[in-house]
């Protein structure tokens, strides 16, 4: 059960949006979303899984998701124009 960990933002209104992109075989496809919610709280939803280790690996299969903008700027797919944030 996950629900205490995300519950701050219950409630919480969308308030921004960030699309991350990479390039593909079929031109730019979206990796990973920000959401920014009001009270400037964000939540990451991005491709990949975490290894045994703890970091993430792209899997385009599998999603991520975290509040964390130091986790997500430092993921980054080799094909992918930005980090997991949206930061080049």
């Amino acid at each position: 059960d996950v629900s205490q960990r995300w519950n701050h933002l219950l409630g919480a209104r969308v308030v921004d949006q960030h699309v991350a992109v990479q390039e593909t075989d079929w031109g730019a496809q979206p990796w990973s979303l920000r959401l920014v919610f009001d009270e400037s709280r964000a939540l990451v939803v991005c491709l990949g899984e975490l290894t045994p280790a703890g970091e993430a690996t792209y899997l385009p299969d599998s999603l991520l998701v975290t509040d964390s903008r130091e986790d997500a700027s430092v993921y980054r797919p080799r094909a992918a124009a930005t980090n997991a944030w949206g930061d080049p």
